[in-house]
């Protein structure tokens, strides 16, 4: 036997042993992964050569990335997360608009003239600041929000609940957002559009920094599992 024939059947036992019984399932779960994972990475390149922020949501690890540049800034767990509608494309979505209950507004800030200092003084550092800037900082943000992105992608973003009446009020809500969710479902099949939402509930920091990172134009990766 040649080597030649010998190294032809090392190859192609592995390969007929994969193509029958359990190896059959074992190698479609491979390259369906593989595929899966070639395509996140495909779009995440697209997203990673603009100069801003991105966001993925990575259902396999149950957690949200902030990166830019390909680099990853904050990793947030996903304490829990539902899906509802058209499975979603690995494909970046961009945001459209994101709401709350209470939205944050920054203070109107109005200067005032500069005072000169007298003749022999010197200006100190509290003098020619005019006035203090109130920064509208990440614990302003709200914990509980919404998130409406392209391609009929809803995302409502959660706190963890942090005692018993913060548990009921969220138990109220996911249960009337899950109720909801066939009518937005069956409108924009009706119109032939695809709709896909989801619930995500992390900690309230983590959502507060959410909600400050995220502006108008971001956008958003989702890898199901």
């Amino acid at each position: 036997m040649s080597s030649l024939l010998r190294k032809a059947i090392v190859i192609a036992v592995p390969l007929l042993w994969q193509a029958g019984g359990g190896g059959a399932a074992l190698a479609g779960n491979n390259l369906a992964g593989l595929a899966r994972d070639a395509r996140a990475l495909e779009a995440e390149i697209k997203m990673a050569g603009k100069p801003k922020t991105y966001f993925v949501v990575d259902a396999r690890d149950s957690k949200v990335l902030i990166k830019a540049a390909g680099l990853t800034l904050k990793v947030i767990p996903i304490t829990r997360m539902t899906s509802w509608g058209d499975s979603a494309a690995i494909e970046p979505r961009t945001l459209i608009r994101k709401s709350s209950l209470i939205e944050p507004k920054r203070p109107t800030i109005k200067p005032e003239a500069a005072k000169k200092p007298a003749d022999g003084e010197e200006s100190s550092t509290s003098d020619q600041a005019a006035y203090d800037l109130d920064v509208l900082e990440v614990k302003d943000m709200p914990a509980r929000f919404q998130l409406e992105l392209d391609q009929g992608l809803r995302i409502a973003v959660r706190s963890e609940p942090d005692g018993i009446l913060s548990w009921l009020r969220e138990s109220v809500y996911y249960t009337a957002w899950y109720l909801a969710r066939p009518l937005p479902t069956v409108w924009n099949r009706a119109f032939g559009k695809r709709y896909t939402a989801l619930y995500l509930r992390v900690v309230a920091q983590d959502a507060r920094a959410l909600y400050w990172a995220f502006a108008d134009g971001s956008e958003l990766l989702i890898i199901s599992p």
